[in-house]
């Protein structure tokens, strides 16, 4: 499977608001809790559509190719983990379908795993620590410590970090109140950018993501004509009420 179709199961347009801005309503030593944008409660699903482009050029193609998917995912939470000597945790049942008239087909199952300051989703024996308790800018943490980055050259030693705190946005044309994005890792040079942040609101979990992994040979053109890579966005389009 390639790199990119990965991230789209892993990490599960237009932003009304820039993420590099930090808002912040609350004070910096508010304790607000992740528990209220990450539910996990049984029977609870959320449905997205992944928009995934690749990018490949060689030294000898003029133009880079370029290809691009779109797949529907629903995430439901089925079931309860217990045993495997781990803490409590979640099964999570991840359908797919190419149309939004086709049916789902079950594709596999991942987990999460609420923790008292924290939340992990592991898919494909890849675990992320996606949201931590306190929700305050000053807060950092290491997203990718349960990776060997050794191994899985796509994650490094990032430090998350929550921006655009209790922000009101607009996705798939429908209008969230109080969203918080998580910032997984920026950066960027003349001939690489790598790019990774989600955004959760209250009582649905994450409405949005962006994962771009992108390269370029000429320096000159900007980040709008990539020359290889991928970039993956993944937007909520519905849920359990």
């Amino acid at each position: 499977m390639c790199v990119y179709t990965r991230v789209l199961f892993v990490l599960l347009i237009p932003l009304v608001t820039s993420c590099q801005k930090v808002l912040e309503t609350a004070t910096p030593d508010s304790q607000i809790s992740y528990n209220d944008y990450y539910p996990s409660k049984l029977g609870f699903w959320v449905d997205y559509q992944v928009d995934s482009t690749r990018y490949i050029k060689s030294s000898l193609d003029p133009q880079p190719i370029i290809t691009g998917t779109t797949i529907y995912i629903r995430e439901l939470i089925e079931d309860t983990l217990i045993g495997f000597d781990t803490p409590y945790q979640f099964k999570v049942k991840v359908f797919t379908r190419k149309t939004l008239t086709e049916p789902w087909v079950f594709s596999k199952n991942i987990s999460i795993q609420p923790l008292s300051d924290r939340i992990t989703k592991n898919v494909d024996n890849i675990r992320l620590v996606k949201l931590h308790s306190p929700i305050n800018a000053a807060l950092l943490w290491k997203g990718n410590k349960h990776i060997d980055t050794t191994l899985n050259k796509l994650y490094g030693d990032w430090d998350y970090k929550y921006i655009d705190l209790f922000q009101t946005k607009t996705i798939s044309s429908i209008k969230f109140d109080s969203t918080v994005t998580v910032l997984q890792h920026l950066d960027v040079n003349a001939i690489e950018k790598t790019h990774f942040y989600e955004v959760y609101t209250k009582n649905i979990g994450l409405v949005y993501a962006e994962y771009n992994k992108l390269e370029k040979q000429n320096a000159n053109n900007g980040w709008d004509k990539p020359e290889n890579g991928y970039t993956v966005v993944v937007k909520v389009i519905d849920w359990k009420r």
